[in-house]
């Protein structure tokens, strides 16, 4: 399993975030983190893309850390937060019974 999780904020926000992201906490031993990557938009500022893979008999433990790191960036003007839970081929179709 994977959790993506996109952020998006201001860039005059960015030093607020950077700050916060040195602060929150690292992901743990049984959680592979690929990022977060960022790019800049025209329009919206600053986002970022972060990739969790994890076993699935650990999602609620994931999810846990998911809401603990993001939890840091509350009260951030403009900080906003996107996350999915992605199944990999092999998962898709054992979800479809295949």
């Amino acid at each position: 399993m994977v959790i993506i999780v996109i952020t998006q904020f201001p860039l005059e926000s960015a030093q607020k975030v950077a700050k916060r992201y040195l602060e929150a906490p690292e992901p743990p031993d049984y959680m592979h983190s690929k990022g977060p990557y960022f790019y800049a938009t025209v329009s919206g500022g600053v986002k970022s893309t972060a990739f969790y893979e994890l076993d699935n008999s650990r999602i609620a433990e994931g999810m846990e850390y998911i809401r603990r790191h993001f939890a840091c960036y509350f009260g951030i003007p403009g900080y906003n937060f996107e996350i999915q839970l992605s199944l990999d081929i092999d998962e898709g179709l054992q979800m479809i019974g295949m």
